[in-house]
C-alpha cells in the first residue's frame, strides 16, 4: 500500500475500495422488487416453520468464540456465552419473530470488517 502511511490514510483507503467494490455491480431495479415480492410470499408461506427453539440458540451460543466484540454496540460474545436460560428464549422469541414477519431491527443490519494485518508492521 504505497503512500499510506498512519491508521487513518488505511482506513480511508479501505472504505474508497469497498466503496467501488459495493457499487460496480449493477441491477435492474424491477428485478429487485420482484425478487422481494417472491421472498416475501415465501417466507409468509412457511411462517408456521420459521421458529428458532431454545435449544437452537444455545447450541449457537456454544458455537461462539470468547472475545469477540461486535464494533457497534459494545457488546461481546461473552455477554451472551454468559447469559441466563432467560436470555436464551428471549432471543428465540426475538428471532422466530423477525422471521415470522419479514422484519428485522435496523441495528441488527450493521456489520463491521475489521481488517487483519498478516504482514510485518508499518
Amino acid at each position: 500500500m504505497e503512500g499510506v502511511g498512519n491508521s487513518s490514510d488505511i482506513a480511508n483507503l479501505f472504505a474508497d475500495k469497498y466503496e467501488e467494490l459495493y457499487s460496480s455491480v449493477p441491477y435492474d431495479h424491477a428485478d429487485m422488487a420482484s425478487l422481494k415480492v417472491e421472498i416475501m410470499s415465501a417466507v409468509e408461506e412457511y411462517n408456521e416453520e420459521c421458529v428458532v427453539s431454545f435449544n437452537d440458540v444455545v447450541e449457537a451460543v456454544n458455537r461462539l468464540k470468547l472475545g469477540k466484540n461486535d464494533g457497534f454496540t459494545g457488546l461481546s460474545t461473552d455477554h451472551v456465552i454468559n447469559g441466563c436460560d432467560e436470555l436464551f428464549v428471549h432471543v428465540s422469541l426475538l428471532f422466530s419473530s423477525m422471521l415470522v414477519h419479514g422484519s428485522v431491527f435496523d441495528d441488527l443490519l450493521v456489520s463491521s470488517i475489521v481488517p487483519i494485518h498478516k504482514g510485518k508492521p508499518f
